[in-house]
């Protein structure tokens, strides 16, 4: 029904199907216009997240550091240490090798002194190589 005919005919002669609904049927456009919003709010919402969350690959990243040193050069250093401030003898554990006894002779300065017939358990593992060690013994420096 248009809006001349409306003004022409009087309130009471207009039909229960021609008056406007009550608020104006505002309340379905406001239903639309809050769930159009919400959902623009959620999407700006997971857009500011992935943002956040974003890794840019191509900034280069701390080193990890692996592992440790190896308990033979800790044991080595230990000895050099010992040699270092002490004079005397060091004991520990030796696999029997000839080439570690070499080595020690070498790096250290220390010669095999004294395998005793008594033996010490020190260790698991020969102070030079790592290998399990059969042997304890007094390594010492000749003055």
């Amino acid at each position: 029904m248009e809006l001349a005919e409306l003004t022409t005919r009087g309130f009471s002669e207009l039909l229960a199907s021609d008056a406007p609904a009550p608020g104006g049927g505002s309340a379905a456009a406001l239903e639309g216009a809050l769930d159009t919003r919400s959902k623009e709010l959620e999407a700006k919402a997971l857009e500011d997240r992935l943002k956040a969350e974003a890794l840019d690959i191509t900034v280069p990243g701390k080193a990890v550091k692996r592992g440790h040193r190896h308990p033979m050069y800790i044991a080595l250093d230990e000895m050099k240490d010992i040699l270092k401030e002490h004079v005397g003898f060091v004991k520990s554990m030796w696999c029997g090798d000839r080439a570690c006894e070499d080595k020690l002779k070498d790096e250290l300065g220390v010669t095999s002194r004294c395998i005793p017939f008594e033996q010490e358990h020190v260790g698991d593992t020969c102070v030079c190589c790592g290998k399990p060690a059969t042997k304890m013994l007094y390594w010492g420096k000749a003055y």
